[in-house]
């Protein structure tokens, strides 16, 4: 009697010679077929899942957002978008005030698209598209991008939002100082290989464990790129049917004012650099030697799309632990959890999250953030994605040069 071995487990046989090994071979090839059998399944299941009936109205939307964007890519909207932006680009400043004039250049942008829309589109009925778009977008379609439609309803909703312009400008204006240059590969897995010898508390560093997991290269065929910038890069899987991302970028400051620019709630002036964020309650702000360790309600301006989505809430409270000198001197990592307060435990439903995450030193006065996130679910992935690359990017950069002005570093 031999034995083999297929997928792990032993088969046992009388017979010997190359009739064990025909054996062996056959139960191989059998096991390759379930293999790939169950793949194709899982394949098949994702198409299906992708295969949408749009009703009538729903075709007209999705016809009329398609044509909006032919309209918007093309170079002659471009050079009228960018002669604004050229022409008036100089009056904003990195500060946190918001001058009149301000507010008068938005509505004169405004007024320019939409008039410049209108001309260019004379083909599609605004009317009925605006009217349309809210109930389009909170129906069962926003689960994924309608049809490669996201970024032209971002650009239509996010139009009269005001920080959304200002932005934009300071983006411009960002352009003339060169900016923080990329310093990372898209396959550099994070440093931190182990949360044992971690001062944070361990009901936090539990909710983090299994993002740990996903950090090293035996998960790196799971991640499919959703986002490359020149200084922004971010992933997605989908692993047992729960969404995760990660993200790399380069932030222009070094370790230690990153942590308070991004991540100190507490820290004194935050919302004179600090944008996004209408409000802030503190719960809990301790220090003990190299660990801070927060509890926070942070109320959002939410971007563009996300204000039309019911389920996306504009207040999160989350539990931030940093630590120093982890996973190596100069180096920080930190776990994001949303939190129940009454509890003193992770939330679980609503608006749940958890990040891990290190701010490693790259030179030139430079940080490198890499971060692992289980998703938001309230939150589609198409509008993660958007928010990234149109939002994200412009507001860790306008934060960092309102951070400086404040701190005299500019």
């Amino acid at each position: 009697r031999e034995a083999c071995s297929v997928d792990g487990i032993t088969h046992s046989s009388v017979f010997v010679g190359h009739s064990l090994t025909r054996l062996c071979v056959m139960d191989e090839a059998i096991a390759q077929a379930e293999r790939e059998a169950a793949m194709a399944s899982v394949k098949a299941g994702a198409a299906m899942a992708k295969l949408v009936e749009w009703t009538d109205g729903e075709r007209a939307v999705i016809k009329s957002l398609k044509r909006m964007s032919v309209v918007i890519e093309g170079a002659d909207f471009q050079q009228v978008t960018n002669g604004f932006v050229e022409q008036h680009r100089h009056v904003f400043e990195f500060t946190d005030e918001n001058k009149f004039e301000y507010s008068t250049l938005h509505e004169q942008y405004v007024e320019l698209m939409e008039a410049t829309l209108v001309e260019m589109a004379k083909d599609i009925n605004m009317d009925a598209l605006i009217t349309n778009l809210p109930e389009f977008i909170q129906g069962r379609n926003h689960e994924s991008d309608p049809e490669g439609t996201a970024s032209t309803i971002d650009f239509l909703v996010s139009l009269t939002d005001f920080e959304t312009f200002k932005n934009l400008m300071l983006a411009a204006n960002m352009s003339d100082s060169g900016g923080p240059v990329l310093a990372f590969a898209a396959d550099v897995d994070m440093p931190l290989k182990s949360l044992d010898d971690t001062l944070m508390p361990k009901i936090v560093v539990e909710t983090a464990r299994k993002l740990l997991s996903l950090a090293g290269p035996e998960a790196a065929n799971q991640w499919k790129t959703s986002v490359a910038k020149n200084d922004m890069l971010m992933e997605t899987a989908v692993l047992n049917g729960e969404r995760y991302a990660r993200l790399t970028t380069i932030i222009d400051l070094p370790v230690t004012e990153s942590i308070e620019m991004m991540l100190d709630m507490a820290a004194p002036g935050r919302e004179k650099w600090n944008q996004m964020a209408e409000k802030v309650e503190v719960h809990r702000s301790e220090r003990t030697g190299k660990l801070l360790d927060q509890t926070v309600t942070v109320y959002f301006k939410l971007p563009g799309v996300a204000r039309l989505i019911k389920s996306i809430k504009n207040h999160m409270t989350l539990r931030i632990a940093i630590q120093e000198d982890l996973p190596q001197p100069g180096s920080v990592t930190y776990v994001m959890t949303s939190w129940d307060v009454e509890a003193d435990a992770p939330a679980t439903i609503g608006m749940a999250m958890t990040r891990l995450a290190t701010l490693e030193p790259v030179g030139n006065g430079q940080t490198q953030l890499r971060t692992i996130d289980k998703s938001i679910a309230a939150v589609p992935e198409w509008v993660s994605s958007m928010w990234v690359s149109n939002v994200m990017s412009k507001q860790i950069k306008a934060d960092t040069m309102r951070y400086k002005k404040v701190k005299g570093m500019a």
